[in-house]
């Protein structure tokens, strides 16, 4: 028994002790499992200096003395959703086994999860092996305050050692000292969290006192059964939740921080849903409701969003919304071409839109300031069951709309390769200046080599580069910065 324990222990017996000599004079000395406490992974506001959840707290107060067992439920991610669907740096790989989605839902939105209230069972590492990771593996990142400090509770578990819950669910210790008792989850940046946990609190009852249950009280077994004589069972909890899924492919469709310079706004970083997804992409209730309307009608599944900003650089908003159909992505692309017209345009803009030759299927809203605010455009393209869009925003407004299809294009081919054996690499600056050359040095080298057979004798390919009629491969590597490398089938 270590000395945290021990101290713990000698604090129970205290309170107890000390319980018997003062009337109680709280008035939820006894709460039952009821409507549950929500505690959410994820918190836009986050302070530095604060890495923790703002806390939820049991509406009435703890009976000084007295015993209770929170019983939580629930899973959640302390990573970015798209880190289960394509690792970021610094992660290399994934250890463990991730669930497809977290019990709970959760303004962080939706994707796969490694963590529940005890144990982590899976999360991305840094290296090429697993073999060090022993998942699962305890977490003290739940922690609660009965009125002595934060920490993370004991678990009451009759064997002595916590096992990792199929159902996620534990019960954890406490003991009243006649205040409210409050819950948080610590971690450093609570932005690209989702997933949350249903707290549900009740006195114990002689069954926790059982096996080695009284150790998480901190109690000998004697004083645990004499503290619970007068309580009831323990009421029954609602069923396990069914959990539903949406679609995570959109997270890996909108910017990264590895794509622009630009400092990640941690929009929420997990799978939306279209209410959502509406409500973070509009300014006020009406544009949402109308954009939800819209999504709706046009099959909506799952959708993503991100955000970058940065001194000297436009501020972008890059979205991806799956739909039902190549067919409803398109007439989605039209109605949001005309609605974003109307609800995206910054104040004091005169707005024009129109097609965007640079997409197959594509438009593009510029917003020119009056007297030189802030303007910038909107993109918006549709590819396969997917609209996408990014924004710029910036002021003065010297957005390039040149950059921007540029970055929408290489986001569109990461989506969507054409063959489940081509891979995409999006090129750096240098690497495109290098593909450049070698193409231009390739393209000489075959013009020497069909020579002697004339224009009849050179490829097809070359004859109408010569003509102008296409661009060269030199000239494609430099525009769109993305290679196909094609795998070997197998």
């Amino acid at each position: 028994m270590g000395p945290g324990f021990a101290f713990r222990r000698g604090l129970a017996a205290l309170a107890l002790a000390l319980c018997a000599l003062v009337p109680v004079s709280v008035a939820a000395a006894r709460p039952g499992s009821g409507r549950p406490l929500v505690l959410d992974a994820y918190s836009p506001l986050h302070r530095r200096g604060s890495p923790f959840t703002p806390p939820v707290s049991s509406p009435s107060k703890l009976a000084p003395g007295h015993l209770y067992v929170a019983t939580v439920r629930g899973t959640v991610s302390f990573y970015e959703a798209v880190d289960y669907v394509a690792l970021q740096a610094p992660w290399q790989i994934m250890c463990g086994a991730p669930q497809r989605a977290p019990m709970f839902s959760s303004a962080g939105g939706s994707g796969r999860v490694g963590d529940d209230a005890e144990f982590i069972f899976a999360l991305p590492a840094v290296g090429h092996s697993c073999g060090d990771m022993k998942l699962p593996r305890p977490y003290p990142n739940f922690q609660a305050d009965a009125g002595l400090g934060w920490t993370h509770p004991n678990a009451v578990s009759r064997q002595g050692r916590v096992e990792l819950s199929r159902s996620h669910t534990y019960e954890f210790a406490l003991t009243g000292t006649g205040r409210p008792v409050s819950f948080r989850l610590a971690d450093p940046d609570t932005r690209d969290n989702y997933g949350s946990f249903d707290i549900y609190l009740r006195s114990a009852v002689g069954a926790d006192c059982a096996g080695r249950g009284h150790l998480a009280f901190g109690l000998s077994r004697m004083a645990c059964l004499a503290a619970t004589a007068d309580s009831s069972e323990a009421p029954s909890l609602p069923a396990i939740p069914q959990v539903v899924a949406l679609d995570q492919a959109p997270v890996a469709r909108v910017l990264r921080s590895s794509d622009v310079p630009g400092v990640n706004q941690e929009l929420p970083s997990g799978a939306l849903t279209v209410t959502q997804f509406a409500g973070l992409d509009n300014k006020t209730r009406a544009a949402a409701a109308a954009e939800r309307r819209l999504l709706l009608r046009c099959g909506f599944r799952s959708a993503a969003i991100s955000g970058f900003a940065a001194p000297g650089q436009p501020t972008l908003r890059s979205a991806a919304v799956e739909l039902s159909s190549p067919r409803r992505a398109l007439a989605a692309l039209t109605a949001e071409s005309a609605l974003a017209a109307g609800t995206q345009a910054p104040a004091r803009t005169t707005v024009l839109s129109g097609s965007d030759a640079g997409f197959a299927h594509g438009s593009i809203i510029t917003f020119t300031p009056i007297s030189g605010g802030l303007g910038g455009l909107e993109l918006l393209a549709s590819a396969g069951n997917y609209l996408y869009t990014l924004t710029a925003l910036e002021k003065p407004d010297t957005v390039s709309r040149e950059a921007e299809e540029k970055i929408l294009g290489e986001l569109i081919a990461r989506g969507d390769p054409a063959d489940t054996r081509a891979r995409l690499l999006r090129l750096t600056p240098t690497g495109g200046e290098f593909l450049a050359r070698a193409l231009s040095d390739v393209e000489t080298a075959d013009e020497d080599y069909f020579a002697p057979l004339g224009e009849l004798g050179m490829p097809s390919s070359r004859r109408s580069a010569r003509s102008g009629s296409s661009k060269s491969r030199s000239q494609t590597a430099r525009t769109r910065g993305v290679v196909r490398i094609w795998l070997p089938s197998r």
